[in-house]
């Protein structure tokens, strides 16, 4: 059988765009799974928090703004607010630091904050 390169060469094309969105699809599904497994809780399903002294996620420039590297530290090594009368407690016997990456993408995305970059 033959098949004219134009199609191919569309075929392969749009073959590679599939399997290269694919790990970004799995990603915002397993972040969102990985967050109401281990996250929601405490800082519930709408991210506005569940529990006294959670942060709400969804406030613009609040806590979610904050760079990602801060925010994935502060996940795997636990974080108090000041002023807040409970802290997180360390999250790095529970969740690897490529699992905070994929929640805090689902975060940012679910609750429409942007995270500064560095």
């Amino acid at each position: 059988m033959h098949v004219p390169k134009r199609c191919l060469s569309l075929t392969l094309a749009l073959a590679a765009t599939a399997f290269a969105a694919t790990p970004m699809i799995a990603s915002a599904a397993s972040g969102k799974a990985l967050y109401s497994q281990h996250c929601a809780m405490c800082h519930g399903p709408s991210g506005k928090g569940a529990v006294p002294g959670a942060p709400d996620f969804t406030k613009a420039g609040g806590v979610l703004a904050q760079s990602d590297s801060v925010l994935t530290h502060r996940v795997l090594n636990g974080y108090k607010s000041s002023g807040s009368p409970m802290a997180m407690p360390p999250q790095k016997s529970v969740v690897s630091k490529s699992q905070v990456h994929e929640i805090l993408e689902y975060m940012h995305k679910a609750f429409g904050v942007a995270a500064k970059s560095g």
